[in-house]
């Protein structure tokens, strides 16, 4: 591969010339397949196999391959600025136009084969970010050096902090911001190039070995969390330690690519196959995770392939195969195609496209902002209304806990909802007077949710768990209950059937996401519950942020508007805007977002629990919640058995929204069930 090695006191003067970082771009653009790789098979891979000793090591080098990518691109705009007066005319439509080309025709391939298992969105590709990141380095280096000049490199580097900022606000993961302080490094160093290859020649040894050094010692440290955790835990807590690993990450890859710009220095690189490569590298990183996900384990978040290839080391080899071809065939597209199609005529029209759906999304925000807040107001009488005819309250540690108590019999039920419902007593109240007809039934709202008060108390199995007792023993005495658990809500009937076994009758789950659902499509074997805290809180915290936004800007509406339809036929037709309304005002608590970030920690603690042999239990598994899906929610409910005469599982057609809007077919599974067994 090398064409040359440059001896002592001998230097490739061309070392960050256009062939040779492209050289160098193209070895890691094939380094990031194997990353990605690597990410994917990690968890299926026994630590004794080889396959793990291979695909370990680039596990971590994401980021320090990517800040080179960043790196090159800074220095590059600076260097062809300095040397044409009139770079920047035309800038944004030369360098953005002709990547957002590329990146849509990815996309789009991956929509097509996305939405044979997950949601059509936008953008399909989930490993898209840097594409997003690099054109916003590109505006910010086009206004900065347009407008700003003498200020031009500050103010740069002020934009990168800013980025930063906004990925911490919008609790974006720490590689949408840790290798792009390159960019800013590229152009300082590209400003000041002379002088610096100068001051390097003269101690280039030193600084080799600093930069090695370096690197090797700062991704040590960054690379690995727990083990940082390990050496920082006594001082500070894992947040704190997330936020240090961030900060060694951005050190860490700006030294790596010191590094790789001495090794240049010395290593001269003239290959006709990278010089191929090295021409699409954006096409490389956009279209291989296409080959990634469609032949790994799991295609993206679904818990199925497309088309598994088990062995690593084959999957590998058709992820490269086919992503030259196809990288070379949309790199083709970019640089030939599109600026045929591209015109004057045709950009015009784009930015006319452009300002009017700007003007049409301003204006429908408005419409819906306006809207909701005004409906807020002209409910707020009403929800009062509901809240006094239909409510009961319990006092628990000092908070009301509202709870819609309907219905009378021998037996009663606690019905809990899944987590992710706003205002359980009112979507599940169609189903708890279904329910009513022969039992009493008990449909909580949780704190945080619906018309209960909020609360500071960590929102854990445990503590929802001792609430909900509590609740109980207020509302039903000491007679027993029937456990009917709902989606997530599983994880806190377990906790409570595991906690006062004596004091419940009978459990019933309807989709009910049990430890072992959990442990099988979480893969977190290697995880420890500090990381899985962790990552938990910042999904639900991302849940929460995208909820207040809903919220803000009135698109909520449009969430209600789909949902609302359910309950035109029941008995809450007559309340539907009171349903809007609490659905709409207690969307994405604080609370909730506390419970999901407790909600594989506390499935963990599960483990090793088993039915009790003389509990009647009842596990209803909807036909569509086993669709695409290995293994099957209704065959591991049937591992769960452990007294087939008194436990059973039920496989019911149609899909788990049934509990809203087909509450007749649930109950009457359960009418059966209670009377064998109870």
């Amino acid at each position: 591969m090398p064409s040359k090695i440059y001896k002592k006191c001998e230097y490739n003067e061309n070392y960050m010339g256009i062939r040779q970082t492209k050289a160098v771009l193209a070895i890691f653009a094939i380094i990031i397949i194997l990353h990605h790789i690597s990410l994917k098979t990690y968890v299926q891979l026994e630590s004794a196999d080889i396959a793990n000793f291979v695909f370990n090591p680039f596990r971590g080098v994401g980021y320090l391959l990517v800040a080179y990518f960043f790196f090159c691109s800074g220095f590059g705009l600076y260097k062809s600025i300095s040397k044409k007066e009139d770079y920047l005319k035309g800038f944004l439509k030369k360098h953005i136009a002709p990547i957002c080309a590329s990146f849509f025709v990815s996309d789009a391939l991956f929509q097509f084969i996305r939405i044979k298992r997950e949601a059509i969105a936008f953008p399909a590709n989930t490993y898209s970010w840097f594409i997003f990141a690099i054109i916003v380095f590109y505006i910010s280096f086009f206004v900065c050096f347009k407008f700003l000049k003498k200020w031009a490199v500050p103010a740069l580097a002020a934009c990168t902090i800013l980025w930063c900022a906004i990925c911490k606000v919008l609790i974006f993961d720490s590689y949408w911001y840790n290798a792009v302080f390159a960019f800013p490094f590229g152009v300082i160093f590209a400003k000041h190039f002379d002088t610096i290859t100068v001051q390097i020649k003269k101690r280039y040894p030193a600084y080799l070995i600093a930069a090695l050094a370096a690197s090797i010692l700062l991704h040590f440290l960054a690379v690995n969390d727990v083990r940082l955790f390990g050496m920082l835990g006594s001082v500070m807590d894992f947040p704190a330690v997330k936020e240090v690993q961030a900060v060694l990450q951005i050190i860490s890859a700006l030294a790596f690519s010191v590094l790789i710009t001495l090794i240049s220095m010395k290593l001269e690189i003239e290959n006709k196959a990278l010089d191929f490569l090295g021409g699409m590298t954006l096409e490389i990183y956009l279209i291989h995770v296409f080959f990634v996900e469609i032949f790994s384990k799991k295609f993206l978040n679904s818990y199925q392939p497309l088309y598994y290839v088990k062995n690593p080391f084959l999957y590998t080899l058709i992820v490269i195969i086919l992503t030259i071809p196809a990288a070379w065939a949309v790199n083709l597209f970019r640089t030939k195609i599109f600026p045929k199609i591209f015109t004057d005529w045709a950009e015009n029209v784009l930015k006319k496209l452009v300002i009017a759906a700007a003007i049409i999304f301003s204006l429908t925000t408005a419409y819906f902002s306006i809207t909701s807040h005004s409906f807020f107001a002209e409910t707020k009488e009403k929800v009062e209304k509901y809240k006094n005819q239909f409510i009961t309250f319990t006092e628990i540690n000092g908070k009301n806990m509202a709870a819609y108590v309907t219905g009378s019999g021998e037996h009663t039920i606690l019905l809990l909802s899944d987590s992710t419902d706003p205002c359980p007593t009112m979507l599940l109240r169609p189903f708890a007077e279904k329910l009513a007809d022969n039992c009493k039934v008990i449909l909580p709202d949780l704190f945080g949710y619906g018309y209960s008060d909020k609360t500071d108390s960590p929102r854990s199995a445990e503590n929802i768990a001792a609430e909900l007792h509590e609740l109980v023993n207020t509302l039903n005495g000491d007679r027993p209950i029937i456990l009917f658990s709902f989606g997530t809500s599983g994880i806190c009937a377990e906790t409570y059937l595991r906690n006062y076994r004596n004091e419940v009758e009978g459990l019933v789950g309807f989709d009910m996401v049990t430890w072992e659902i959990l442990k099988e499509h979480f893969d977190m074997p290697s995880l420890t519950d500090e990381q899985i805290y962790y990552e938990s809180k910042r999904f639900g915290e991302r849940s929460r942020l995208n909820g207040r936004y809903l919220k803000a800007s009135g698109y909520i509406q449009v969430d209600v508007n789909t949902i609302i339809e359910a309950f035109r036929a029941d008995v809450m037709s007559s309340y539907l805007d009171e349903l809007s309304a609490m659905y709409m005002s207690a969307h994405a608590s604080r609370e909730s977002t506390d419970a999901q970030a407790h909600f594989l920690i506390d499935g963990r603690k599960l483990s090793g629990f088993n039915l009790p042999a003389d509990l009647p239990a009842l596990f209803i598994s909807s036909s569509s919640s086993n669709e695409d899906v290995d293994p099957k929610p209704l065959d591991m409910y049937k591992e769960l058995l452990t007294n087939k005469s008194r436990q059973k599982v039920d496989l019911m057609n149609g899909e788990a929204y049934y509990i809203y809007y087909r509450p007749d077919i649930i109950e009457k599974r359960i009418e059966d069930f209670m009377s064998s067994q109870l």
